[in-house]
């Protein structure tokens, strides 16, 4: 299974689109408003990295703190190169406790309900591809199988950095439930 979803998040990353269509395009281009899809706000809107806060006004831990990390890069020899990213005291801080975290489910395999699938505060797109990169997704393993939803769903569980992981993930929440 994780060989399956590393080779699904380097599938889509180079098939993602180079753009989309803004709001104000759409409507210039004749599109009712109506007819818009809105997608809710879960990512936060900051001029300033480190003014991204590490909860939301929820209590549910901000993707703009998971995707706030720190790249550096370490020549090996021609041709190899290895990222290091660093993610921020304050999310690090974080592994190992209980936390809330809303999101959009991506399934990885077909069924109505799911214990294991990745979270995203980016709604699907494309029923191939992921959201984007590592920082932008949760690994989940719920306590029980957790109905699937077009909608945002809030989660509740033990989160977890992670440490070279295979898949190349950067988080992981434990034991996840549903809040209602």
């Amino acid at each position: 299974m994780r060989t399956l979803l590393a080779l699904l998040l380097l599938g889509c990353l180079a098939a993602a689109p180079a753009g989309a269509f803004t709001r104000e395009e759409l409507k210039r281009g004749g599109v009712p408003e109506e007819q818009i899809p809105t997608v809710p706000d879960l990512l936060e809107k900051v001029e300033d990295l480190e003014d991204v806060p590490t909860f939301r006004d929820n209590g549910a831990l901000s993707w703009g703190a998971l995707a706030n990390l720190s790249a550096s890069y370490i020549p090996r020899g021609p041709g190899m190169t290895d990222l290091i990213l660093e993610v921020r005291d304050e999310v690090q801080a974080l592994s190992g406790k209980d936390i809330r975290i809303e999101g959009f489910i991506y399934p990885l395999k077909a069924g109505e309900a799911h214990d294991y699938f990745l979270l995203s505060g980016l709604p699907p797109s494309c029923p191939f591809c992921l959201p984007g990169g590592p920082a932008d997704m949760v690994e989940v393993m719920a306590a029980r199988p957790v109905p699937h939803s077009i909608e945002p769903v809030m989660l509740t569980g033990r989160f977890e950095v992670l440490e070279d992981d295979p898949t190349g993930l950067l988080y992981r929440l434990h034991d996840a439930r549903a809040v209602e």
